[in-house]
């Protein structure tokens, strides 16, 4: 997340950046495992949103982050993403 905290200045004001430190990142030899954290952070943007569009990049990891975090602002707070971006992340696989 620290590679993004400049975005908000080479962007411009009317699009605000948020990075994602992810549960456990700065832990010695851990890695995030799960995405029990997507709803937490999907509630988050809903209260912050305000009405404006919602936008996501996520890299490898954070793909699959952006990803689950769209869904579930969709399914549980009624707000559609306009953009998903991803880099660097294969496409998730539907469930049969």
């Amino acid at each position: 997340s620290q590679s993004y905290k400049t975005w908000n200045d080479q962007i411009g004001e009317e699009i605000e950046v948020f990075p994602v430190r992810y549960p456990g990142k700065d832990a010695p030899g851990s890695r995030p495992t799960d995405l029990l954290f997507v709803s937490e952070l999907a509630r988050q943007i809903a209260g912050h949103s305000g009405g404006s569009e919602i936008l996501f990049y996520g890299h490898s990891y954070g793909g699959m982050v952006a990803y689950c975090c769209s869904l579930e602002l969709q399914k549980v707070h009624g707000l559609q993403t306009s953009v998903l971006f991803v880099g660097a992340c294969s496409a998730p696989v539907p469930h049969k």
